[in-house]
């Protein structure tokens, strides 16, 4: 599906835990940026003023990157000269729950005090701007503090402006605080509420996984309750259903394969299948099987999507129906999402397939298969990666084999990325190389100063974010804190939020203090204090894969579905 314009506007605008996004207006409409910046799109791949392709395998991994990195996992165990050192709980009460906090003002004192039924003593009264308070409530959501819940809701539910409202609602199930599963069922159930937030309120449910938050939308797949609903929140409570990954979710979808809803509406049975994939039933693989014989595109791409995703392992003969079909399949979306169920499968006649397949494939499939022989894992796959490596001269593609075999571990591919990375002119493909040579892990310091070096020079923001991850991925936290203390004095506003992004992921407790600073000082543009607070957020989440990352997972981005494509490019 081709995205209207204004319908990429708003993804580009949104928050995003993977792909960092550039602001379509550079100098902010407050008047705190710089003079003389300009209008810009950003594209995985290929850098600034380059159109959407929903194809591309750099978009695929830029939402599928918080699963297939598990970076917060692998930076503890990544050896260096200073241990890693996580958020502490005192840290997120004393420190960072009252910069949110105050982060939510719209006017002023006077909305912290309404909360907390306090004097607002000390508490400036400058407003804050929209995206510095979605930004706040998300983070808070991030938490997971009972402390935070009153605030969230708040504004889930008296914020003026709508993008907030729905932030705070995704934020109320990020939490995992009990107070706010029932806030998220009173606003899902609620008919007197805008269809929107109670999209996004079953969402919220999916995100909070609770036993009482699956019970409300286990109650809502039945067929009558469905064809009662508006049709945004019909679908929004199917896609909802596969975001919990709980199995008690799965018979129920099954069953709406007798409903009228079922036979009519293909974008019901797509979603179904869509949902089955996040779903941990055995008895969802034959059922997505089965739908991979459809006559609609969307439904076989949904059904092979779900199949990658499918938290279900693949044997060996569902593994020959996935080759079956990938040889005979003609819509280009459902071979790619085959091609990842494949990976998935990893059994050991997928392995030899997909190596084939990547040899003889378009160009179109030829990222996403380097990918997906990277996820397989299987040893001689590494032969073939560095072989058409050495032979790539297109930077889509130099990307796409780095990552693999980074993925892979080839300790042989060691060389010939550091290479790539010291030689190439494509600011993505520096990126991407510097986060494979971070996942190969090679032995030296030269590859921390090679980052550093390249960092502090690079003015493309997603390029910053993924050599960040690479130094954090090499262990190099010492050169990070370095970076972090020189924050606020980074003079380009795009740089600054990149900078400060780009320490919600790779660093630690260390990047308190700088983000905190950047966060307080009115002084800095709306959207660099914006992106500081979704990094302190980001930092200060104790778990090691947040939910959030549930959102985007194996997304095909091509179903019609309204103003729930938002939820995209919510993280």
């Amino acid at each position: 599906m081709l995205l209207p314009l204004p319908l990429l506007i708003g993804l580009l605008l949104l928050p995003h835990g993977g792909q960092y996004q550039l602001p379509l207006e550079l100098t902010p409409p407050d008047g705190s940026g710089e003079a003389g910046e300009t209008l810009v799109l950003a594209q995985p791949g290929q850098g600034p003023v380059v159109a959407f392709e929903a194809s591309r395998w750099e978009w695929w991994f830029d939402f599928n990157e918080a699963e297939l990195l598990d970076i917060k996992r692998r930076l503890p165990r990544r050896a260096g000269t200073r241990s890693h050192s996580p958020v502490t709980g005192a840290d997120r009460l004393q420190r960072v729950l009252p910069v949110l906090v105050d982060s939510l003002r719209t006017d002023g004192a006077a909305t912290a005090a309404r909360i907390a039924g306090t004097e607002a003593v000390g508490i400036i009264s400058t407003p804050n701007k929209r995206d510095v308070r979605a930004s706040a409530a998300m983070a808070l959501g991030r938490l997971q503090m009972s402390d935070a819940v009153p605030y969230i809701a708040y504004v889930a539910e008296g914020d003026p402006d709508l993008f907030v409202r729905t932030q705070a609602t995704l934020a109320l199930g990020v939490s995992g605080v009990p107070q706010a599963t029932e806030v998220l069922a009173r606003l899902y159930r609620d008919a007197d509420v805008t269809e929107e937030i109670r999209v996004y309120a079953a969402v919220g449910l999916a995100l909070d996984n609770s036993a009482y938050a699956v019970d409300v939308l286990h109650g809502s797949l039945t067929e009558k309750r469905l064809e009662a609903m508006p049709h945004q929140l019909r679908i929004g409570t199917l896609y909802a259903a596969g975001l919990c990954g709980n199995p008690l979710l799965g018979p129920p979808l099954r069953e709406l394969s007798g409903s009228w809803l079922w036979r009519r509406q293909p974008e019901v049975r797509a979603l179904a299948a869509t949902a089955l994939g996040g779903i941990q039933d055995p008895e969802a693989v034959p059922f997505l099987i089965d739908l991979l014989t459809e006559s609609n595109n969307q439904v076989r791409r949904s059904a092979a999507e779900a199949l990658a995703g499918n938290r279900v392992s693949l044997d060996d003969a569902t593994a020959r129906l996935l080759i079956h079909f990938y040889r005979n399949e003609s819509d280009i979306a459902a071979r790619i999402n085959l091609a990842h169920a494949l990976a998935r499968a990893g059994t050991d006649e997928s392995s030899r397939f997909l190596r084939g397949a990547f040899l003889d494939a378009p160009f179109m499939l030829r990222g996403h298969l380097a990918l997906a022989l990277g996820i397989d894992g299987a040893g001689e796959n590494g032969a073939v990666l560095l072989d058409a490596l050495d032979r790539a001269r297109d930077t889509s593609m130099q990307g796409a084999l780095s990552l693999a075999l980074g993925l892979l571990g080839t300790s042989d591919a060691v060389a010939p990325v550091r290479e790539l990375l010291a030689t190439t002119g494509a600011p993505l493909v520096r990126g991407y190389a510097g986060v494979a040579l971070g996942l190969l892990q090679p032995d030296g310091t030269e590859d921390g100063a090679l980052l550093e070096n390249l960092l502090t020079n690079e003015h493309d923001p997603e390029t910053i974010r993924l050599l960040a991850l690479g130094l954090a991925l090499l262990g190099e936290r010492e050169r990070l804190d370095g970076l972090a203390a020189q924050l606020s004095t980074v003079a380009s506003t795009l740089d600054r939020a990149a900078w400060a992004f780009s320490l919600g992921q790779a660093s630690d407790r260390a990047a308190l203090d700088p983000l905190l600073g950047v966060i307080e000082d009115a002084r800095h543009p709306t959207y660099v204090r914006a992106y500081a607070i979704q990094a302190l957020g980001e930092v200060s989440d104790p778990r090691f894969l947040s939910p959030l990352s549930r959102l985007t997972r194996h997304v095909s981005m091509d179903l019609d579905i309204g103003h729930l494509f938002e939820l995209y490019g919510t993280l």
